[in-house]
């Protein structure tokens, strides 16, 4: 059975949506949803951003994560049901990603994660 690469709920590919991983982990609120829902230091977070930016597949997002992003629900739902992988899938500049999580870092704690060079 699949789960959801966001809240790792079970799911069925037809329900969910296929998005890139530049949807998702370029995107602030993605960011702000996983600092709320697991524990990360600044050097774990930073060690998150590397590992899911190199992501080369598409990401199965069940329907409640998806008001997350911003997308096109038919092409994704599409691809979902079809189990193929977005258009411009693959990994993104981890820079990127980096500015996106340490924008969600900075709204969550008031201050940039330590990694961040000023």
């Amino acid at each position: 059975m699949p789960y959801c690469d966001v809240c790792n709920r079970p799911m069925e590919f037809s329900d969910g949506y296929a998005l890139t991983t530049e949807q998702i982990t370029c995107n602030e609120q993605y960011w702000a949803h996983m600092l709320e829902r697991h524990t990360f230091d600044d050097e774990l977070l930073n060690l998150t951003i590397q590992q899911q930016a190199m992501q080369r597949s598409g990401w199965l997002v069940c329907e409640n994560c998806s008001v997350i992003f911003e997308f096109d629900r038919v092409q994704a739902r599409g691809d979902a049901g079809r189990q193929m992988n977005p258009a411009g899938c693959g990994p993104v500049d981890v820079q990127q990603a980096a500015a996106a999580a340490a924008r969600a870092w900075r709204h969550k704690y008031g201050r940039l994660p330590n990694w961040v060079k000023s």
